[in-house]
């Protein structure tokens, strides 16, 4: 992750939930549990999860920034929800791999580098980067992009 590309407000907020430059988490057992469900992941997604892993944030309104509930735990928001991944991935033309929820979304990275949400009615593009992504949650007024799915 850049994180000279973060805002102030952002970066204090990820270093207020465990963030620390150097940081990797071991994500060896969301990678085995979710390949043996089907996902593969890709390397932006692992770059994510080893950086921000099991990072939770319940953010309040402060000042012109709106509040936001995410993480980074792509285990306990996306298995069991592999039956939708091929419509993402055929819509988003991407290979895509869950790296954790926004609110009642899961949250996917694509090999593309661009950051996904999704559920059961669509797909949203959130931003063209995991920095886009952060920055974008708190901006008030934002509106995800929605993605159409061929149902």
């Amino acid at each position: 992750m850049h994180i000279n590309e973060l805002s102030r407000h952002t970066k204090d907020i990820l270093i207020k939930n465990g963030w620390y430059e150097g940081r990797k988490y071991d994500i060896t057992f969301w990678k085995l549990e979710l390949e043996e469900e089907g996902y593969k992941l890709n390397e932006y997604a692992k770059e994510i999860l080893e950086e921000l892993g099991n990072i939770y944030v319940w953010e309040q309104n402060v000042g012109t920034y709106v509040g936001a509930t995410f993480d980074f735990n792509p285990y306990n928001s996306a298995s069991g929800e592999y039956d939708r991944l091929e419509e993402f991935e055929l819509a988003s033309r991407d290979k895509i791999f869950p790296i954790g929820a926004l609110q009642d979304y899961i949250v996917y990275a694509g090999e593309s580098k661009k950051i996904y949400l999704g559920d059961w009615d669509g797909l949203y593009l959130i931003g063209n980067s995991v920095e886009e992504y952060l920055e974008n949650v708190f901006k008030r007024g934002f509106e995800p992009v929605k993605i159409l799915l061929n149902r």
